[in-house]
């Protein structure tokens, strides 16, 4: 006997974008007499907008949760009986302006009520005149090593820039062609482009991920958003507008990779992480995203081992993304059941090292650890000790820049740092 309940989400209004995803857990606590059931029925989905995600349960009691990009919770209790079609509508977003809607569905700025009064709050305060943008943020392309960048220039992109008394947000989208696909060597670093904001205090420098492809074979938008009421090194924000792939972004920028890993292969999505690998000629960024997550189920989870040989060819066939060499020596650590695999990884770790910085924070973190685990290993694995501790420090260096609570690289460099008036 079941039932059914459709979940939706009331979201900002908007005439520019689709629903931000947001994880809901229906968890039952009661069968159709009332009494707890032996086998109660559980799972989670991505509930996308208004458009209604239908969920079939069995008769009975369900406590409903909505988790919330930006770490807020909510509620609903419903029982349903057979045949039933109950709706459940979460409201929960006000956006301050139409054109924050899309941070609001992120998590990245405030409610509404709350919102007017962090900004005026920021106004009256000494701070307020050194957080504001000495110029207009700058779009560069660049060639970016561990170390630095081995050159920059500004660079043209279809982009607009809105903004009122406390925040900056401008949307871009990336077209096809921007990357370096003539260079030869595959471990050498590519151009790509980067955004630059400059304050009295620091340079914001964060990479911009893409071109992003959609599922329908669009370009989804970048949004980038200067909030200076945050700390410096997490004041510019980078978001991709693209409804499907949103809820798991999120968790990227949260860190909460399991239970985006999990949440991704629970119910309708169980394929989700496995769907977005293999599409990685279509977009080899998504795919890095779900790898990343994916990493959260164990070596011989079978949630990890149908898409684990894949990691060798995100790794080999966009070497412009280093985050596939990563994401390949990452899972060969994991499973190393010789030296062999080992001298494997350490290889892939430093083809990711040549290639430059991260698309992901979270590649930094991972960088990071299996450099740190070759450094402290006693073995022989085709490196000399003194190149693992060299790239161990440079890479170490560089998470000190990062903002590791964003999805994709952002960082807080020194003021007038790169010189882009030219």
């Amino acid at each position: 006997m079941n039932a059914v309940i459709e979940l939706q989400f009331g979201q900002p209004f908007t005439t520019t974008i689709a629903g931000h995803g947001t994880v809901v857990t229906v968890r039952q606590i009661a069968d159709d007499t009332g009494r707890y059931p032996d086998e109660p029925f559980e799972t989670a989905v991505v509930a996308e907008g208004l458009g209604g995600t239908n969920v079939v349960v069995p008769s009975g009691g369900y406590r409903l949760e909505a988790r919330l990009p930006d770490g807020r919770v909510l509620r609903e209790n419903r029982t349903v009986k057979n045949d039933d079609l109950q709706l459940v509508r979460f409201e929960s977003l006000h956006s301050p302006h139409e054109w924050l809607a899309w941070q609001a569905l992120s998590g990245n700025v405030p409610q509404f009520h709350d919102y007017f009064m962090r900004q005026d709050a920021f106004l009256r305060s000494d701070r307020a005149q050194r957080k504001l943008p000495q110029a207009p943020l700058r779009f560069l392309s660049v060639v970016a090593t561990m170390r630095n960048l081995a050159s920059h220039q500004p660079v043209d992109l279809p982009s607009n820039a809105t903004s009122d008394l406390l925040v900056a947000l401008w949307r871009t989208t990336l077209p096809a062609g921007l990357g370096d696909d003539a260079q030869p060597e595959p471990k050498l670093p590519r151009t790509r482009i980067a955004a630059a904001l400059s304050t009295a205090d620091a340079t914001l420098f964060a990479f911009v991920p893409g071109p992003w492809a959609t599922r329908d074979g669009g370009n989804a938008e970048v949004e980038l958003l200067y909030d200076p009421t945050l700390p410096n090194d997490r004041a510019l924000r980078v978001s991709v507008v693209d409804g499907e792939r949103s809820a798991l972004l999120s968790y990227l920028g949260s860190s909460r990779m399991y239970e985006a890993a999990v949440t991704f292969e629970s119910g309708d999505y169980g394929d989700q992480i496995s769907q977005m690998i293999r599409d990685k000629r279509r977009n080899p960024f998504a795919a890095a995203a779900a790898a990343y997550a994916g990493m959260a189920f164990a070596v011989g989870d079978e949630r990890r081992e149908r898409w684990s040989p894949w990691l060798q060819n995100l790794m080999d066939w966009f070497p412009q993304l280093p985050d596939g060499a990563i994401l390949f020596a990452r899972d060969r650590i994991d499973r190393a059941e010789s030296q062999d695999d080992l001298v494997v990884a350490l290889k892939a770790l430093r083809s990711a090292y040549l290639r430059g910085p991260p698309c992901f924070s979270a590649g930094i973190r991972h960088l990071m650890d299996g450099l740190a685990y070759f450094r402290s290993s006693e073995g022989q694995f085709g490196l000399d000790r003194d190149e693992v501790q060299m790239m161990y420090d440079d890479v170490s260096r560089l998470a000190n820049l990062a903002d590791p609570t964003q999805a994709f690289t952002v960082l807080k460099l020194r003021p007038g740092f790169p010189d882009v008036r030219t």
